[in-house]
């Protein structure tokens, strides 16, 4: 009291009025110190701006990734350098992997995208880690590299993915080309030249990873493996066409059409049957039509049949609903039902 009184609070104010301003005078200076209290919390522990403060205790302690990218996307150039140097310095991208397939994962992935022109020295290790992850028994974890791989798109990763296709044991052959796919054309490269390299299982599979590159894989390779003494090779080759579907496929597997073994034409009449699923391709009804009257081989002539039967089918119910169209262009017909049903459903109760 002494002090409001010494203040000029004295004058005109009772005890109680002065009691009652000195407890709001606590409150509003209570309130002001939690204010500013929080405010410097938050820039502590959530910060949104690049800071000196900030570099040095994140020399501590690795920032939590969506921290990181908070803090990153507000940085011009020269903060993000310096953002980047010491996350290669710290190690902040291991870290980081650590997080992948986990609550945090997406974060994680988006930090190390974001990092990764500062990582340099580390670049190469990284990849090799993120491909041993893709074996990761945590589906999750596995398909998270998968994922983080693809963003990356660093060439440097196929040969140690084509390392990794051979592995069955420990990799997963669809994670991989998984993986390879967004490398275009120079995955399909690759798995060519590797195709050259290998023999047996080790043909199959490659042979299957070029069909999963679609329009990227040579076609050369198909035509090779389309003349290899390994009848199992040859069968595959047909199989893959199918999923690459080059441009005259009748022409193109005429090899495996006219094949010695039946195995093998059977499986090019198959994926003959599958480009032309869609009943465009009418050289192709008009091929597997040939190879139905020709063929003596039940196999052959069991999926040819099984594909034309499906066409018919296909133009019956064409047909059927071309009459339906034909049928609703009468005015009447579109806006009132007819027969038994305007009977059952009537428009008015």
């Amino acid at each position: 009291m002494d002090i409001f009184a010494k203040a000029g609070f004295g004058t005109g104010f009772d005890e109680s009025t002065i009691l009652w301003l000195s407890i709001i005078l606590v409150i509003v200076v209570a309130l002001l110190v939690g204010f500013l209290g929080a405010h410097f919390y938050k820039m502590r522990h959530n910060p949104s701006k690049y800071s000196p403060a900030l570099i040095k205790r994140w020399a501590k302690k690795t920032p939590h990734p969506e921290t990181l990218l908070k803090v990153w996307l507000a940085s011009n150039d020269e903060e993000k350098a310096k953002i980047g140097e010491l996350a290669a310095n710290m190690g902040w991208a291991d870290k980081y992997m650590e997080s992948l397939g986990g609550e945090n994962s997406s974060a994680a992935s988006v930090a190390i995208v974001s990092l990764w022109n500062n990582l340099q020295v580390s670049q190469a290790d990284i990849l090799k880690e993120l491909v041993e992850a893709t074996a990761s028994t945590n589906t999750a974890k596995s398909m998270a590299s998968v994922a983080l791989l693809k963003k990356l798109a660093d060439e440097r990763t196929i040969p140690l993915l084509l390392v990794a296709l051979l592995q069955r044991e420990k990799y997963l052959p669809a994670r991989i080309c998984e993986a390879l796919l967004p490398f275009g054309e120079a995955a399909g490269r690759a798995l060519a030249a590797l195709f050259d390299k290998v023999s047996g299982e080790d043909a199959l599979l490659v042979l299957d990873s070029l069909g999963q590159m679609g329009k990227y894989c040579p076609l050369h390779v198909l035509v090779q493996a389309m003349h290899s003494q390994d009848i199992a090779v040859r069968q595959r080759a047909a199989v893959n066409t199918a999923l690459v579907n080059p441009q005259n496929p009748v022409t193109f597997m005429e090899p495996l059409l006219n094949d010695k073994e039946p195995k093998v034409r059977a499986a090019a009449t198959a994926a003959l049957a599958e480009i032309g699923g869609d009943g465009e391709h009418q050289e192709i009804i008009l091929e597997l039509k040939k190879i139905y009257e020709r063929d003596q081989d039940w196999q052959v002539k069991s999926t040819c049949q099984a594909f034309l039967s499906r066409w018919e089918d296909g133009i019956m119910a064409d047909i059927a609903v071309d009459e339906a169209h034909m049928w609703l262009k009468d005015e009447e017909v579109q806006t009132k039902p007819r027969g038994t049903f305007a009977e059952r459903y009537p428009e008015d109760k």
